[in-house]
């Protein structure tokens, strides 16, 4: 991604500038809708962005392993990243403005103005009036209109219209009393999520270059203009205290590591040759080690061991008070289920939501309340509801499962992985989901992760399970 200023009154605006060949069409065009789609979140005050262009460079994908959905995460996280390494300039809404008032008060309203960090055109003057015009910010304006009527016995007069978005006049007072902290923003991370050995991890923004596989396509520009004046007040986000010294010693080790490697004095050998090699270390290793601790003794059938195990293993009395509390302790197992994910996953749900999307809801409620009541999971079944308008969420009972509705500009992903961080921490936590990036985020704060396929035969099988059991034929 690249982010560029482009100057007041222009707003947010999207270009897509993706090589031939490097992603495919389908991936551009939902990052591009997936761009345009959000409300895309400031690093200063986490107010909206405005007067930026965000281009799309290109990207890399798996024919192997990528999925449509891994690009949604990906395409926020990759916003956020720019604005962290960026200089930010805050911006504050100014207003035109236009006041009639006597002569004779003429200085006192210039005063007021100038303490309001306006921007004042030279006076005009008709008859006994004068005529005052330029922009001001809205946050100073207030309700000056009453203050004008007020020295001006009435005379004074005071319209104001919208301009546009300029640098912030007071930028370090409001930053300080916002208080905004973008790393703690879970609805705008700045991090990254990298997959290291199958599990998800979370990258702070500081580090993501030294972790990156795709190679940055940002060209400078030399005809770039700044859109602002120079002494505009810029806003960045300085490293960890010792972070830069941290790395450049990591890099020093690892070239001195290289320098000083000398080849294997075995890389000319077969692997026979090598084999006769490792054994013989191998063995003058045991015998330095029994010259100085003595023989070592096979562990396998022990007396020891045996007895050992005997006594661990020994039937425990369930009514002993220490096993009662231990048992109380225990952690729990929750099921945490995107309800939207498998309905459309699965073959019977999916045939359903196309005629009625509640029946479907019902149904995939019903299946899951009797999976619940076979495996004493505590389950709890989340639904999208982020983009009904002013909407506060709703959680309810089932039977014998939780249902949850999101709140406005809250999505089901957001929700099980704020449950699953919070869960994970006592319990054992398994999340249904075919969404990649969510499995490979839930995955990294301790959770399991289940496709809606698996989750499908777990149901199958717990029926089936149940069916032997209990409905044997005569």
């Amino acid at each position: 991604m690249l982010l560029t200023p482009t100057g007041p009154g222009t707003g947010l605006t999207f270009e897509n500038r993706t090589p031939a060949g490097m992603l495919d069409n389908s991936i551009q065009s939902q990052v591009m809708a997936l761009l345009q789609a959000k409300t895309h979140r400031g690093v200063l005050t986490g107010a909206e962005l405005t007067d930026m262009k965000i281009t799309l460079l290109g990207g890399k994908q798996s024919r192997v392993h990528t999925v449509g959905g891994d690009f949604r995460k990906t395409t926020f996280r990759a916003v956020r990243q720019g604005l962290m390494e960026a200089k930010n300039v805050l911006l504050e809404p100014v207003l035109f403005f236009t006041i009639t008032l006597p002569k004779e008060n003429l200085g006192r309203a210039m005063t007021d103005l100038t303490r309001m960090g306006a921007r004042i055109d030279p006076a005009s003057f008709e008859g006994e009036d004068a005529l005052l015009t330029g922009k001001v910010p809205a946050s100073e304006i207030g309700d000056y209109a009453l203050t004008l009527q007020a020295y001006t016995g009435g005379r004074g007069r005071l319209s104001l219209s919208f301009a546009d978005f300029e640098p912030c006049h007071n930028a370090e007072q409001v930053i300080e009393e916002a208080g905004y902290d973008p790393d703690a923003d879970l609805r705008n991370p700045s991090s990254s999520v990298f997959c290291s050995h199958g599990a998800g991890t979370l990258i702070p923004w500081y580090e993501v270059k030294r972790h990156m596989h795709v190679e940055s396509l940002y060209e400078k520009d030399p005809d770039f203009v700044p859109v602002y004046p120079k002494d505009t007040r810029t806003f960045s986000f300085a490293l960890p205290e010792g972070y830069e010294e941290e790395v450049e010693q990591e890099e020093e080790k690892e070239e001195s590591v290289f320098r000083i490697r000398k080849p294997a004095k075995d890389e000319n050998l077969n692997f026979t040759e090598r084999k006769a090699r490792i054994t013989a270390q191998e063995k003058e290793l045991q015998e330095i080690f029994e010259r100085t601790y003595g023989p070592v003794k096979s562990m396998l059938h022990n007396p020891e061991n045996e007895e050992r195990e005997r006594v661990y293993t020994k039937e425990k009395n369930p009514s002993d008070p220490k096993y009662e509390k231990k048992a109380a302790e225990a952690p729990l197992e929750y099921l945490l289920i995107d309800g939207y994910n498998i309905i459309f996953d699965w073959e019977e749900t999916r045939e359903l939501a196309r005629t009625d999307i509640k029946a479907a809801r019902d149904r995939l409620l019903d299946i899951v309340s009797n999976y619940a009541g076979i495996t004493g999971q505590i389950t709890i079944v989340v639904f999208d509801a982020y983009k009904v308008p002013r909407n506060a969420g709703e959680v309810y009972r089932y039977h014998n499962i939780d249902v949850v509705y999101t709140k406005e500009a809250e999505t089901a992903d957001l929700y099980i992985e704020k449950c699953a961080h919070s869960l994970a921490k006592k319990h054992r936590v398994i999340v249904a989901t075919s969404d990649a990036v969510e499995q490979v985020i839930i995955y990294g704060a301790g959770a399991v992760r289940l496709s809606a396929r698996g989750f499908l035969e777990h149901v199958i099988a717990a029926e089936e399970s149940l069916r032997q059991t209990y409905l044997k034929d005569d």
